[in-house]
């Protein structure tokens, strides 16, 4: 936790931080050898999920917007329903109205 404190990004939500590493070894705990296979592949999410927004909103009937957790602000409209803070890697966050 001392190097990951020393980012001033992390430091700065600490208290998230602490919570999403206490998640993060509840979650690797839990891990069969087939889902620490498929966590180690390398892909962008962002691209991911842009590639496959026309399919989903012809599969849903609806308007899918993404938002990068990064970069959103709690409670602000660009994060309805406050979702981003339960994004994590190979787990997006999603709001439905």
């Amino acid at each position: 936790m001392n190097e990951i404190m020393a980012n001033p990004d992390v430091k700065q939500n600490a208290k998230e931080a602490s919570k999403y590493v206490q998640k993060l070894l509840t979650d690797i705990r839990k891990m069969t050898p087939q889902d620490i296979e498929r966590a180690t592949v390398k892909i962008n999410e962002d691209e991911y999920l842009a590639n496959a927004k026309s399919f989903i909103e012809t599969e849903f009937n609806t308007k899918f917007e993404i938002y990068s957790a990064d970069k959103v602000q709690p409670n602000r409209e660009e994060d309805p329903g406050n979702k981003a803070r339960f994004a994590m890697p190979l787990r997006p966050a999603i709001y439905v109205e």
